[in-house]
């Protein structure tokens, strides 16, 4: 059942995550008309809560489960994080050298990983008591854009996604587990059930 048509970027969304809030439901859009909208949806339909605009196009979004941030990958190869309560942005990640095709909050929204078209994985980590993120591992293995990233629902291990038509599983040390293959094609999303 159709329960909303939130309309408001005016150019290709290229992404959209779903985020949980205690006040019903949040949805992240990300879009090619550089910016990313926070959209509530409810019983009633949805409406757009949050507008962030960017310097570039937004390929990526991924919500943290707490609903406090939402992460944001861009065309100029940029991670940003930003409060879903007020819109400010929490930092800017530099470290990649191309276009950030992916992002995801770990459930304790402590670690971010992010895959970019460089074929690498960022993994940033957040200091509790700062706040301040700093980049904690540099995964390379992938061989093509890595399109696709997501933390297990206890955030120790890490599934990633490429262009190179793999699935490749990581540690939380950072070393790769396992090397899944079979896809005949670009492996574009990833997910643990």
């Amino acid at each position: 059942e159709l329960r909303a048509v939130l309309s408001g970027h005016n150019d290709a969304v290229n992404a959209v995550c779903l985020v949980s809030s205690s006040d019903g439901t949040l949805i992240a859009s990300g879009s090619s008309d550089c910016s990313v909208r926070l959209w509530e949806v409810g019983e009633g339909g949805g409406k757009q809560v949050l507008k962030l605009d960017l310097d570039s196009r937004v390929w990526c979004v991924g919500g943290s489960p707490s609903a406090q941030m939402v992460a944001c990958g861009t065309h100029d190869k940029m991670v940003h994080v930003f409060s879903t309560a007020d819109g400010s942005v929490l930092t800017s990640l530099e470290g990649h050298h191309g276009e950030v095709k992916c992002v995801a909050l770990s459930h304790d929204a402590r670690s971010l990983v992010s895959g970019s078209s460089d074929k690498r994985l960022l993994v940033w980590s957040r200091d509790a008591l700062s706040g301040e993120w700093s980049l904690s591992s540099d995964l390379s293995g992938h061989t093509g854009t890595v399109a696709a990233a997501a933390f297990d629902g206890k955030s120790r291990r890490l599934a990633s996604g490429s262009y190179d038509r793999t699935v490749r599983i990581w540690t939380p040390e950072g070393q790769e587990a396992m090397k899944l293959t079979g896809h005949t094609h670009w492996v574009m999303g990833v997910c643990w059930s």
